[in-house]
């Protein structure tokens, strides 16, 4: 079964960011899509999810901005005005999820299997 691995969890206050992994059997996933959904405190509507694909280790990394606004990190220049232009960000929960689908047998035309986690920032 996948397992989506959020590294720094509470080893760091996300200021550099945060590292999602995505492994199967133990082994990293790569080119594989992990969909990002936020959900902010007192906010009218959220988002849409963010999609990133994981490089060959399996890894995506979401950079930080604008004290837990989390952008995905290749286009943290893209962000930066953005980032300075907000006040800080209200509680925001996020659910990482991934699903990687493999072809079936005789029975089964596909399996799909599922990984997802959650965090907050506050």
């Amino acid at each position: 079964m996948p397992e989506l691995v959020l590294n720094q969890l509470y080893t760091d206050d996300g200021q550099n960011g945060f590292t999602l992994q995505l492994l199967e059997h133990g082994q990293p996933v790569a080119d594989a899509q992990i969909s990002i959904f936020r959900k902010t405190h007192g906010a009218k509507s959220d988002p849409e999810p963010l999609r990133l694909r994981t490089d060959q280790q399996g890894i995506v990394v979401l950079a930080a901005l604008a004290r837990h606004a989390l952008f995905p990190a290749k286009f943290p220049a893209l962000f930066s005005t953005l980032a300075q232009a907000l006040s800080p960000v209200p509680r925001t929960e996020y659910l990482a999820s991934a699903v990687i689908m493999k072809e079936g047998d005789a029975e089964v035309a596909w399996h799909s299997h599922w990984a997802s986690t959650t965090f907050s920032t506050r």
